[in-house]
């Protein structure tokens, strides 16, 4: 500290600015040198971690490798100063937020710098191995990044020397594991060998929280985050945010293989697998924004003119409209007071062409889209149209059977009783118990019994009546009087072989329409599930 022991804002030539970050074994500041005026940052152990020579040895072996390691992308060691009173680390201020302060607050700031991030990382973490070292701790803790895109790595205390030939059987010895274990390679959980793949896999593990905002693998305990990181399979990228591409996923998950040789091996090597990755699906309404601004300040540079945009926005307006006699001359009445106007006048004509090509090239494509689509469209069969049925036919109520004249002085049958049939004109009516003939059957004239058979050519006499010669019997008209003529039956409607005849005395029904039970089926709205 200063000589005044009071005075706990200088530490020997150097004042204490601000704190810049703080950990379990001490604080960074930024310091100012008081000759100089040069700013640094300053890495200052606490009173327990001066207490334990560890944390003193690391901080020793800190400052020899920044002393080794000469590169931009690896902060810079400027001397270590370590006494009972206060131990410290002077190194290069690199005046920004870590990888993991802008993950949580402004995560878009780091996917526009990710190719840079990763460029930057690979160079310093590729000289870092050059030199025989593995890193061990890297996570966006220990990276700083600024809004230019300068990568800076801190932090060596926990680096090795990377295992050789022997070193790879013998192991990683039996010491306690060091490290952040969110980011920890399975072997080192298993204190096997460290190599560069080592730090490849926690790199894997960094580069997938700056593409989706958080770490693939997370664990209610200590313990079961250790046991995902040996046994538990990543998952996509993709799957956290959907417009990383399918080749960046497989880029990440290669970095995060559980056994070493199925990692990149070197930095070299990821990083050349790293550029022949798009990282981001294209956003093509993103694109065709930033190509037109590239094109209109191209114009604008190229036209050299001091038109002010009112001037600019009068000529688009004049040459959008109608063109006419009126606006060509203001036209080109402005071109002949301000040269410059000229060239504007030129830049939006070419611009106008372009605009008419491109409405033209998709005016085409959109037609020859519509002439393929119909050419390829199957032509469609036509369905025969179904014949309708004819609607069944009103059956026609059956008429009663007309009543027979009956002779004079004979009383009409009651309803119900039992009609006689239609007797043929000439053929003389059946007596009571007298059997009908069979239809069709040649008709022979019924003879009452006791009577003689006529003879041919002898005219046949009918019972009960007068025989020549003989008077009427009473009640009869006298011989030669004419006869009232019966009156023809009218024939029923002809019925359909399944209809029975109503029963005497009850109304005919009507016969029930015809119908067709497949067409009235309703169809099925749910269909059964299929094992």
């Amino acid at each position: 500290m200063s000589d005044d022991p009071n005075d706990q804002s200088k530490i020997d030539d150097y004042l204490l600015i601000a704190p810049i970050a703080s950990g379990k074994s001490g604080i960074v500041w930024e310091v100012m040198h008081e000759q100089s005026n040069q700013m640094f940052a300053m890495k200052l152990l606490n009173q327990n971690a001066m207490q334990d020579p560890d944390e003193k040895a690391l901080l020793k072996l800190e400052a020899k490798l920044g002393a080794m390691m000469e590169h931009p992308n690896l902060i810079r060691m400027h001397g270590v100063v370590i006494r009972k009173t206060e131990c410290y680390l002077l190194m290069d201020l690199f005046k920004t937020p870590n990888l993991k302060a802008f993950i949580n607050s402004g995560i878009e700031m780091v996917h526009t710098n990710f190719r840079q991030l990763v460029e930057g990382i690979c160079a310093g973490l590729g000289h870092m191995h050059g030199k025989g070292w593995v890193h061990r701790d890297l996570k966006p803790e220990n990276i700083l990044l600024n809004r230019a895109g300068e990568v800076r790595l801190i932090d060596f205390s926990l680096a090795v020397k990377a295992a050789g030939g022997l070193g790879k059987l013998m192991g990683g010895g039996r010491g306690p594991i060091r490290g952040t274990r969110t980011y920890l390679a399975p072997e080192t959980i298993r204190k096997e060998a460290t190599t560069p793949a080592t730090d490849i896999y926690s790199l894997g593990i960094t580069f997938f929280e700056c593409l989706t905002g958080s770490t693939p693998f997370k664990g209610d305990t200590p313990q079961d985050l250790l046991r995902k990181h040996i046994a538990a399979a990543p998952p996509l990228p993709s799957m956290r945010n959907d417009k990383i591409t399918p080749e960046m996923d497989r880029f990440i998950l290669k970095m995060l293989a559980k056994k070493p040789k199925d990692r990149h091996q070197t930095m070299d090597e990821v990083l050349r697998d790293f550029n022949n990755c798009q990282v981001f699906k294209k956003d093509e309404e993103a694109e065709e924004r930033q190509k037109e601004e590239a094109e209109k300040r191209a114009r604008e540079k190229a036209s050299g003119s001091d038109l002010s945009a009112s001037q600019t926005e009068e000529l688009r307006e004049l040459m959008g409209s109608r063109r006419d006699s009126r606006a060509d001359a203001q036209i080109q009445a402005m071109i002949k007071s301000n040269p410059a106007m000229q060239r504007e006048y030129e830049a939006i004509q070419l611009e106008q062409k372009q605009d008419e090509e491109k409405r033209k090239a998709e005016r085409e494509r959109r037609a020859n889209a519509s002439i393929k689509g119909e050419a390829a469209k199957p032509e469609e069969k036509k369905k025969p149209k179904k014949k309708r049925k004819a609607p069944p036919q009103q059956q026609q109520p059956m008429m009663p059977p007309m009543q027979q004249p009956m002779m004079p002085g004979y009383a009409m049958p009651p309803q119900g009783y039992p009609q006689q049939p239609m007797m043929p004109p000439g053929m003389p009516m059946p007596q009571p118990g007298m059997p009908m003939p069979p239809q069709g059957y040649p008709q022979q004239p019924m003879m009452p019994p006791g009577m003689p058979m006529p003879q041919p050519g002898v005219p046949l006499q009918q019972p009960g009546m007068p025989q020549p010669g003989m008077a009427p019997p009473p009640g009869m008209p006298p011989q030669g009087t004419p006869q009232p003529m019966q009156q023809p039956m009218a024939p029923a409607a002809q019925q359909p072989a399944a209809q029975q005849p109503p029963a005497p005395g009850q109304q005919p029904t009507a016969p029930q329409p015809d119908t067709d039970e497949g067409d009235s089926m309703e169809f099925m709205t749910d269909l059964p599930d299929i094992e």
